[in-house]
């Protein structure tokens, strides 16, 4: 079995190859699998990334005969094409809300990955507006999983769940960067990094 250090040098170099910021990258993998490429959950989301069958094969990584879903490579470059289609272009009004949320770009796309684009604008709107679909409100409870939120309207339990996310981000954040000092190879420790970071969804 692959070991920390193994994927720390697979996530670094699809990082490269593909001019995407390795911290961020990282700090999605911790976010999505804890660390874990071989993980799946119980809903049937698999690898690093946690992709699902839907956009498992969107992405390239499912179809007849293979699932490439566990593999770290594969995964993490098909999670930055995911992450760059959910979060490009989103319009001045969600932009100016996410920037008044204080919500970073890491964050955004790990929730357009959770909710789809279209859902975390609905979410991120709804926090504003107090009005969500019922489809976004029951992917909500069932991610949270406490059905005490259930009693809450639109706007209450889309601004909760933005909170909850960006507190429960932020500690993922910390972990990723211990996971990158115990696993950082030698030679990576004196060097600074030559990629610049994803542009920010605000500038």
């Amino acid at each position: 079995m692959a070991n920390g250090k193994e994927h720390y040098k697979t996530l670094r170099s699809v990082s490269e190859q593909k001019g995407f910021d390795f911290e961020q990258l990282s700090d999605m993998f911790i976010a999505e699998s804890s660390g874990r490429p071989d993980v799946e959950n119980p809903m049937g989301y698999a690898g690093g990334f946690q992709f699902g069958k839907k956009t498992g094969k969107e992405y390239g990584l499912m179809g007849k005969g293979f699932d490439y879903r566990k593999d770290l490579g594969k995964s993490a470059s098909a999670a930055i094409d995911m992450y760059r289609k959910g979060t490009k272009d989103m319009g001045k009004r969600v932009e100016g809300l996410i920037s008044e949320r204080g919500l970073g770009p890491g964050l955004v796309g790990y929730l357009t990955h959770q909710q789809g684009r279209f859902g975390f604008q609905d979410i991120i709107t709804g926090a504003k507006s107090g009005k969500i679909k019922s489809s976004t409100r029951k992917n909500i409870l069932a991610n949270i999983g406490d059905s005490d939120w259930s009693d809450l309207g639109d706007k209450e339990l889309s601004g909760k769940f933005l909170d909850f996310w960006k507190g429960r981000y932020g500690e993922k954040k910390k972990e990723a960067q211990s996971w990158r000092t115990r696993n950082r190879p030698v030679e990576d420790i004196a060097m600074t990094s030559m990629l610049k970071p994803e542009r920010p969804l605000i500038q």
